[in-house]
């Protein structure tokens, strides 16, 4: 779908809610606490196009759950007072943006506040986290990259940034592990979850938080790329940075 397409195909809460009923129950809706198919449908009226209230509900008619839920339960829509199209439009900027798109950029698109353009931000990118899987052995590249477009002055240049740790084994698909901050013990926290000690070589830039000499990767070759000097150790994970950016956006 095109970005231009979305507007029309999600004007509405009861579009948006119709396309998330339809991925999540295709073969039919069920209560999303005890998988129950008996169940009512609630039609609420919703007065204005800014009302917080989700114009359709379900209602569990088994006795012991006696639920009642919607098709945002368990999403990261889920207790939002924004109505789905905003939410709905701020993802297809997210993907679509060629280069990350900032809390301020959202902020001016959608007609919200900065503080709900960034939450908004923070929940959808966490979302598009990739999940865990075996544990990677060959030449593993890792990088971490900061999202959330420019911002002015030295001191404050990474606040309210997202960190996202790229991992791949080379020419594999790369897993992005979204986090909190890009410290050294967060970082290598990662890297012991998603590589094991029997790497062939951990592929890293000359960032200081890379240091493997005192843990389980002691033994593992490490190589590393300088950006500033424009020198090569051993391997070089060619064009990563880049990837992983592009990835993400």
């Amino acid at each position: 779908m095109k970005l231009i397409d979305v507007p029309k195909a999600f004007a509405t809460d009861e579009q948006c809610l119709a396309y998330l009923e339809a991925s999540r129950w295709p073969d039919g809706v069920r209560c999303t606490v005890c998988g129950c198919k008996e169940v009512s449908k609630i039609t609420r009226k919703v007065t204005t196009k800014t009302d917080n209230k989700r114009p359709t509900v379900y209602q569990c008619l088994e006795k012991s759950c006696n639920s009642q839920f919607s098709a945002t339960n368990g999403t990261i829509f889920h207790a939002s007072h924004l109505p789905l199209y905003k939410w709905f439009m701020a993802i297809a900027l997210l993907v679509d943006a060629k280069k990350s798109m900032s809390a301020l950029q959202l902020q001016r698109h959608l007609g919200i506040n900065y503080r709900t353009a960034w939450y908004m931000a923070h929940r959808i990118r966490e979302a598009m986290t990739e999940g865990d899987g075996p544990k990677l052995e060959g030449v593993v590249e890792v990088d971490e990259v900061y999202l959330g477009g420019r911002q002015r002055g030295q001191k404050g240049k990474l606040k309210n940034k997202d960190v996202v740790i790229g991992i791949r084994e080379r020419k594999g698909p790369a897993r992005l592990v979204h986090t909190e901050n890009a410290k050294a013990g967060t970082v290598y926290e990662v890297v012991a979850k998603h590589i094991s000690k029997d790497a062939q070589a951990i592929m890293t830039d000359e960032n200081p938080i890379h240091n493997f000499r005192m843990t389980q990767f002691k033994k593992t070759r490490h190589g590393r790329i300088r950006h500033k000097s424009g020198c090569l150790d051993r391997v070089v994970p060619s064009g990563f940075d880049k990837a992983l950016a592009a990835l993400f956006e």
